[in-house]
């Protein structure tokens, strides 16, 4: 098949990734694939004359920068920027494919020549945005794909619409550890983020407690870069590649704590589970769906704190289940979150859009 994705860009983020994994493999299997993404920025609020001539020059400049060999991910597909997302600029194909609320705008507008139309939806993505835009969208005439059975429900109570759920996959080549050694004085590790959903605050007033209560530990964070206040006695990791994620993070932490407040899916935590952490986290996304509590990992409410703290401390008084639930949660994720299923999946459902 002749497949054209949409973006708005090419960004480091956790949906993105997921995006290139889905455009990667689908190519690697036979499939003709095409990423397009828009010179003129997409426009998330609407905007006047001035705001629209300011983006057409910065369309302008970036031009001469665009089509070059894009490194930020790995990828065997072509990656095509375009002045505008139109029926002139993007190929006939047999499927073009959605990734973002903007990008449906974009799609609803493309002719049949350019295939049958998909809305690939991560979350249901709001923030910074003009909220009735964005509503729109998910009743536009689309085969709509989503990443988990929370956002399925989700939708289908706020909008009344159907989703087809596939579960992201999650890259073993990349977090793995299988001769994991686990810490004499423990390392717990969180990450930090700009979006107040992530519930950051939160990580750092637990390791605060924590670290009145356990004066011997060790702490870890990382993120692109710090958003927050973080306090001085954990070790930040600025802008790590995924390497540096899964094997010095990941990899060397005993415990992974993840606090937000909503998610659409949740990368990290089962990323941390694939690499043997022992995982305390909300129950957020599609957390319950690819962990268990108390078996894969500890589940605690969204912005309870005191659960975070006390999931944390029932791992640190016995060593034995740090190393229960993080050899079950190796397994287990495996099982739950295989990209090639994943990817089979999705060439089902996309195979039977006209």
């Amino acid at each position: 098949m002749k497949i054209n994705f949409i973006g708005i860009g090419i960004f480091w983020s956790g949906g993105m990734r997921v995006i290139f994994e889905y455009a990667n493999r689908l190519n690697l299997r036979g499939h003709d694939v095409v990423f397009y993404y828009p010179l003129k920025s997409y426009s998330f609020y609407k905007k006047g004359l001035f705001s629209e001539l300011k983006d057409l020059i910065k369309m302008i400049s970036k031009y001469f920068r665009s089509n070059k060999d894009f490194k930020i991910y790995e990828h065997s597909f072509k990656i095509i920027s375009v002045p505008f997302v139109n029926n002139l600029f993007v190929r006939d194909a047999d499927l073009t494919i959605a990734t973002t609320w903007p990008t449906a705008y974009s799609l609803d507008k493309l002719s049949k020549k350019k295939g049958g139309k998909v809305y690939f939806i991560q979350d249901y993505e709001i923030w910074n945005s003009d909220i009735k835009m964005a509503d729109r969208t998910f009743q536009f005439d689309f085969k709509r794909i989503t990443i988990s059975n929370y956002n399925r429900e989700y939708f289908r109570k706020k909008f009344n619409i159907e989703s087809k759920v596939i579960l992201n996959g999650i890259n073993f080549a990349i977090y793995d550890c299988l001769n994991k050694n686990f810490n004499t004085f423990k390392t717990i590790a969180f990450m930090d983020h700009p979006l107040e959903s992530k519930g950051v605050s939160d990580a750092i007033k637990v390791v605060k407690r924590l670290k009145e209560k356990y004066s011997n530990l060790n702490f870890v964070a990382f993120g692109h870069k710090r958003f927050h206040n973080i306090p001085e006695f954990v070790k930040f990791y600025e802008d790590p590649d995924d390497i540096t994620v899964a094997k010095e993070i990941y990899g060397k932490a005993d415990i992974f704590l993840y606090t937000s407040l909503y998610e659409g899916f949740a990368l990290p935590p089962a990323e941390a589970m694939a690499c043997k952490c022992a995982v305390v986290t909300t129950t957020v996304g599609a957390v319950p769906e690819y962990s268990k509590h108390m078996e894969t990992a500890i589940h605690a409410e969204p912005g309870n704190i005191d659960e975070l703290f006390n999931g944390v401390c029932h791992l640190l008084n016995d060593e034995k289940e740090i190393l229960r639930i993080s050899e079950n949660a190796y397994r287990y994720v495996r099982q739950k979150l295989d990209w090639n299923e994943s990817v089979t999946q999705f060439e089902d459902c996309i195979s039977m859009v006209s």
